[in-house]
């Protein structure tokens, strides 16, 4: 089926962004009409996401997921532009009342438009709860508080399949220190905020499927024959194999999945 870019259809509202959702009946008649085009106009879409906190094992997954036939997945594709706002165009203070709208229409619509260029395999990306966190600047930039993870995920995200990676807050911390320049309690701030996006995931978003990643390290047949059966494709062998994709920097590939993650040795 012929797919029309969902970013042109949404262009008019980032040049117009103070007309957009302008009250709550018109955020319902968006969503409604946007999850119609969804379903309804394209068979190439936005299937799934992998979400966690950095450093929680969400390129493991994607490594391991994207080395299937019929899966195709991004490595973080359209966050920083999209919903941390560094390239939408838009002084951020021309649109500070609708920014996280505007920046959740941008990535679903970007996503979309990549899943159209995958027509033959599920399309789907891989984002930290960090990047989902850059939404949170509507609420820095405006008095009163909204719930960016509903806009985001309710509003644009409903019918897509959600699989949220859990890591033990010692060794993901750890691992921040490690990797990364930041302080311990910024390190762990940015975990507990991923153990607020899985909470909020698990009671309101029904296409959501936790895994733990010390289950997928141990068992990953397991958990990966699993994660088949929700994304509705065959478990193949070759997705065992360790994390020797191209898409992922250097330091993150691998000939097998190491165990050496588990130990809490040298954990906060």
């Amino acid at each position: 089926m012929a797919v029309f870019p969902l970013y042109l259809v949404l262009a008019h509202d980032i040049d117009r962004p103070h007309n957009v959702f302008a009250d709550q009946s018109s955020v319902l008649v968006r969503s409604v009409a946007l999850n119609w085009y969804y379903t309804t106009m394209t068979d190439s879409r936005l299937r799934f996401l992998i979400v966690g906190a950095g450093r929680g094992g969400t390129s493991l997954l994607m490594g391991l997921l994207d080395a299937h036939s019929r899966l195709e997945v991004g490595l973080e594709r359209h966050t920083v532009e999209c919903l941390m706002g560094h390239g939408l165009g838009v002084p951020t203070a021309d649109i500070r009342k609708d920014l996280a709208q505007v920046r959740s229409a941008q990535f679903r619509a970007a996503c979309d438009n990549d899943a159209a260029q995958h027509p033959a395999v599920a399309w789907g990306n891989k984002i930290t709860t960090e990047q989902i966190y850059g939404l949170e600047d509507q609420n820095f930039a405006n008095p009163g508080q909204v719930d960016v993870l509903k806009i985001l995920f309710e509003g644009y995200l409903s019918d897509v399949i959600v699989i949220f990676i859990l890591r033990d807050g010692r060794t993901c911390v750890r691992s921040k220190l490690a990797r990364t320049t930041q302080q311990l309690a910024h390190a762990c701030a940015r975990w507990r905020y991923s153990v607020q996006v899985m909470d909020y995931l698990e009671r309101y978003h029904a296409n959501t499927v936790t895994v733990r990643y010390e289950e997928l390290v141990k068992n990953p047949q397991t958990v990966l024959r699993n994660l088949c059966d929700v994304l509705d494709v065959e478990f193949e062998p070759n997705m065992l194999a360790g994390v020797a994709n191209e898409k992922l920097p250097d330091e993150y590939q691998s000939d097998r999945i190491s165990k050496a993650s588990l130990s809490f040795a040298g954990a906060p």
